[in-house]
């Protein structure tokens, strides 16, 4: 395939009043890095020539993976390493999720631990954030986190930062919430940080039972207030001796309180 390249910068060099050049340093594609240094994206010049199952392909790259703005957004935040650990750009898959169905509107993380949801979801032009957390800390982390921000991008935002349980959600949501189009996007409460010395079958068990008393409690109060939003909500599994364990409860919990569960990819 460089070989290929290479004979079509050689031919394409005999084109008059234009230079061509290849920024690969090896057979291999060019990572985000390269392609912001080289500035691709000012004249959409970086070409991709794919070949899959004898058909082959001939693109141009539109847009790229900025890693020093999420690293950026990543560091600059009060970190925890115990808690809140969901990266940015998880953060933007999550909301994108939702978003590529539906009309844009305020956003709610019910468990907001340092605000990464939030700030990614002001970073893509939402003005209306929500959140919430059982822990005051986090609470007021949060509000540092959006305000300074807010404060270095010079973004108008509506925010309301609160704290609240959220298996007692219904009794501490507030009116600026809409429970008809507000759409929940968040990374649930994951449990007690567990490693390779301290993982076991009983903790998983105390874990799973504490983690569905919480969910429980969630969903039922939001049906309980009606909420009609979509969620987006990343759960937690264990690994143990290899294998994998799942929170497979969240499902009869999301049945129980009749929400409906959709696939993440179309038939």
């Amino acid at each position: 395939m460089f070989k290929e390249w290479l004979r079509i910068k050689k031919f394409l060099k005999s084109c008059p009043d234009k230079s061509f050049r290849l920024v690969n340093k090896d057979p291999k594609n060019i990572n985000s890095a390269v392609y912001k240094k080289e500035r691709l994206w000012e004249s959409e010049t970086e070409c991709n020539y794919i070949s899959i199952t004898g058909h082959r392909y001939f693109g141009v790259t539109i847009a790229y993976q900025d890693v020093d703005a999420y690293a950026e957004r990543d560091m600059e935040k009060t970190r925890d390493m115990g808690v809140g650990m969901l990266p940015p750009k998880l953060a933007q898959i999550m909301i994108n999720l939702w978003s590529r169905t539906t009309e844009a509107s305020a956003i709610y993380d019910p468990f907001c631990w340092l605000g990464t949801i939030l700030i990614e979801a002001a970073n893509m032009g939402y003005t209306e954030i929500f959140g919430s957390d059982i822990s005051r800390e986090m609470v007021d982390v949060t509000k540092k986190s959006i305000a300074d921000f807010v404060m270095k991008k010079d973004l108008k935002l509506g925010s309301l930062i609160f704290e609240a349980d959220a298996s007692k959600i219904a009794t501490r949501l507030p009116d600026a919430i809409d429970i008809r189009t507000t759409t929940i996007v968040t990374e649930w409460y994951l449990g007690d940080v567990l490693n390779a010395r301290t993982v076991s079958d009983e903790k998983i068990r105390e874990q799973w039972r504490k983690l569905a008393r919480i969910y429980d409690g969630f969903f039922r109060d939001l049906r309980t207030i009606g909420f009609r939003g979509d969620i987006v909500i990343s759960f937690p599994f264990w690994e143990l001796r290899g294998k994998n364990i799942f929170f497979e409860d969240i499902t009869l919990i999301i049945d129980r309180y009749r929400f409906t569960r959709q696939p993440l990819l179309d038939d």
